[in-house]
């Protein structure tokens, strides 16, 4: 039986030094806030990934500095209505924006994404969503057969707790591999 468990022990000990290898790798490449002015251009729109803090008013923000194209909220929750969510947007923006409520997940909102897309023949993407979820986000969509430009644009959480982002990256490993 010993032996049997040192056969493993090496095993177990190289599987641990690659996933913290692979963590640190992840956590130390993670985008840092962007807030720059998006640029507008023919064929480009911003879609926001929701489910964090931050990442709705940058949308709003980047409106209210002169972006021009549609913008597509994904995955907003079935209870914040129209008028909740745009009530601090002037009302000559509102026919830019898209709230998509069927989003439950990364893929959904990719989904999303691309339908919505086509739709308005885009052929660039601004994806807003929190730093540590645009790994994933980029992933999932090029997964998804997104075929034009993705410029990301990461807003930063107030609070990140350490087994958040640990979480985060569990999801980006099992993404990776197509189980989420």
């Amino acid at each position: 039986m010993f032996k049997k468990v040192r056969k493993i022990i090496p095993i177990i000990v190289v599987s641990a030094a690659l996933f913290l290898g692979g963590f640190l790798a992840f956590w130390l490449n993670l985008p840092a806030e962007n807030s720059t002015r998006i640029e507008n251009a023919e064929g480009r729109g911003i879609v926001v990934f929701t489910g964090g803090s931050k990442r709705i008013q940058e949308a709003f923000h980047q409106l209210q500095e002169g972006f021009e194209g549609p913008v597509l909220i994904t995955g907003v929750d079935e209870v914040v209505s129209e008028d909740m969510l745009l009530h601090d947007v002037p009302k000559n923006v509102h026919s830019q924006i898209t709230l998509d409520y069927t989003a439950m997940t990364t893929r959904d909102n990719v989904a999303a994404t691309k339908r919505w897309a086509d739709m308005e023949n885009l052929n660039d993407l601004v994806v807003i969503t929190s730093s540590y979820h645009m790994p994933r986000s980029l992933l999932v969509l090029k997964q998804g057969g997104w075929r034009g430009t993705i410029y990301a644009a990461a807003v930063e959480p107030d609070y990140l707790p350490f087994t958040f982002l640990l979480r985060e990256y569990v999801k980006f490993l099992l993404a990776f591999v197509h189980i989420i």
